[in-house]
């Protein structure tokens, strides 16, 4: 038996290849001779940059950005193995995984420079 998982991200719990990696401990301590596949999988929102990075081979750059709420905080981008393609996403930088709960107030958000 063959077996492909592809899940996307379980928002602020567990990314695409955790979520991957769960499914198939479970299939395989089920079916011990099964050929299990994890290939990550994003619907454009967050998670995409990481699932397009490890599905097709790339690496990461980190770097020091602008957060939601105004302050510093790190956001990473990929460059496929192309060399050519870089992937980013806005939740990385900006997303509401990275606001506190007791924080969240979209009057409070803060655009960028380019965007003011």
């Amino acid at each position: 038996m063959k077996v492909v998982i592809a899940i996307d991200s379980f928002k602020g719990s567990m990314n695409s290849m955790e979520a991957g990696s769960a499914a198939c401990a479970g299939i395989r301590k089920a079916f011990s001779d099964a050929k299990v596949v994890v290939k990550p999988l994003a619907d454009g929102g967050e998670g995409t940059t990481e699932a397009l990075v490890e599905g097709l081979g790339g690496e990461y750059v980190s770097l020091g950005v602008r957060g939601p709420l105004g302050g510093t905080t790190r956001a990473k981008y990929g460059i496929l193995a192309d060399g050519k393609t870089a992937v980013m996403e806005m939740a990385e930088a900006s997303g509401i995984i990275l606001v506190k709960r007791e924080e969240l107030d979209p009057w409070r958000a803060r655009p960028t420079a380019s965007a003011r």
